[in-house]
């Protein structure tokens, strides 16, 4: 399939098995040389020496044959037709990775089933996303917040150290800024670098066929048996999925004990926070999603 999901064949045009054709049924979808996913792989289709067409994975063209002039001439983004998309998974095709959806698996970084079982599988905080103006607004039981909430309901629980960590970002699955049982379930929440969390950003109902979230989301059932928010309709597994080596999962050995005193200690430390103003007023996972009289918030409002 090509870049954008879709399946092609490709041909030469010539009697002779020269030049190449990529096309999508009567659609010709491009002439000559073309990046192409093949079983989840990056790989480039180009003519053939003597006739025919040849398809590696792009971590093989990244250094072929050159002749004077072409030495020292770095490929532009000119030469990517400007696809920003198609730098990286050129990029990523020459690394040990070998292919995104492996980069994918090996950079980020899920809470264990026991920090999931040690947080009821459920939302830790009764908090959403909204806008800036609104955040620490309180309607029905809920506080309105930014990314604060997530992130912390998944660093507290799994012990990840913000301060000791560098461009990542924490990403959700499934689009869930305003439900409040789905924002901080940390079944729905996964850490990633920053240019890997772009690939996963979608607020869409359904997917194109080739999406990072794919691989991911399926990764999320394997662990934790989650299909999304409110859902019992398992994602569907990624042809390569049995293929990839996933990085262990955060928090192994985690009781509920332990991270409960963990939270407790941590929002103590913070009484004028907007995130113990969301436990002492609207309650979370540790108070029965009752407001807790054990956590006080001294802040303002």
């Amino acid at each position: 399939m090509d870049w954008a999901g879709r399946p092609v064949d490709l041909a030469n045009t010539s009697l002779l098995g020269a030049d190449i054709q990529v096309s999508n049924g009567d659609d010709v979808i491009v002439d000559g040389d073309t990046p192409i996913f093949v079983d989840g792989i990056a790989c480039w289709a180009r003519e053939a020496r003597f006739g025919g067409i040849v398809v590696q994975p792009a971590a093989a063209w990244l250094k072929p044959p050159s002749t004077i002039e072409e030495k020292g001439c770095p490929k532009t983004l000119a030469a990517f037709e400007y696809d920003g998309r198609a730098v990286l998974d050129f990029l990523i095709a020459a690394s040990p990775w070998g292919s995104i959806d492996q980069a994918i698996a090996s950079l980020s970084l899920f809470a264990h089933p026991d920090v999931v079982a040690a947080t009821g599988r459920r939302a830790v905080f009764h908090t959403v996303r909204g806008r800036t103006a609104d955040r620490g607004t309180i309607t029905g039981g809920v506080m309105v917040d930014d990314n604060a909430s997530p992130a912390v309901a998944f660093e507290w629980s799994t012990g990840l150290k913000r301060a000791m960590t560098r461009d990542l970002t924490c990403c959700h699955l499934y689009a869930s800024s305003s439900d409040p049982e789905a924002y901080t379930d940390l079944r729905n929440i996964f850490y990633a670098p920053s240019f890997i969390a772009k690939l996963t950003d979608s607020q869409a109902r359904s997917l194109p066929e080739v999406h990072a979230l794919h691989v991911l989301r399926y990764r999320a059932f394997a662990l934790h048996g989650y299909c999304g928010p409110g859902s019992t309709i398992r994602p569907p597994k990624p042809q390569n999925y049995d293929g990839l080596t996933w990085a262990d999962p955060a928090g192994a050995g985690a009781t509920a004990e332990q991270v409960e005193a963990t939270f407790r200690a941590r929002l103590a430390q913070k009484p004028k926070d907007r995130i113990t103003k969301s436990v002492a007023r609207c309650g979370w996972v540790f108070s029965g999603g009752h407001p807790d009289p054990q956590v006080v918030y001294d802040g303002r409002s």
